[in-house]
């Protein structure tokens, strides 16, 4: 059995979360299908098909962090990028009243640190040489 390095555990751990997430959110929204269409100004098949989306992008970079390929780290960063992108585009299209704003600098700091700190962790010299050709992914 191979060890991982810490980095690759950590981001594989962040998109696992992410999986779980989106799992959470098709799971809900078919369970109160019919509340969700009564509460909301929005179709709850969005929720189905956003939550599917974040799903599916949870399992590719996890794929692609264990089976690591040269173009795996430019994949990866698209998929680090598409988590907080579909954020803040259901926010601002999707929630139009003030209340929904109130935690808008929080939003936006978790955002930010978490770009950071996941771009950071990928960019690591550690990680990134995994993604440089010649390496074996499993070298200690």
């Amino acid at each position: 059995m191979t060890k991982q390095r810490f980095g690759v555990k950590f981001l594989t751990l962040i998109f696992l979360i992410v999986f779980c997430a989106g799992l959470q959110r098709t799971i809900s929204a078919i369970q109160n299908f019919s509340f969700l269409e009564k509460l909301l100004a929005f179709s709850p098949y969005y929720l189905v098909v956003s939550g599917i989306s974040w799903s599916f992008i949870g399992l590719i970079a996890i794929f692609l962090l264990w089976f690591v390929k040269i173009y795996h780290q430019q994949m990866l960063c698209i998929c680090l990028l598409f988590i907080p992108t579909s954020y803040w585009i259901e926010r601002f299209s999707l929630f139009k009243d003030s209340s929904s704003q109130t935690n808008f600098y929080f939003s936006m700091g978790v955002t930010i640190t978490y770009l950071l700190f996941t771009l950071f962790i990928l960019y690591f010299p550690e990680i990134n040489n995994l993604f440089q050709p010649g390496r074996d992914v499993h070298e200690q």
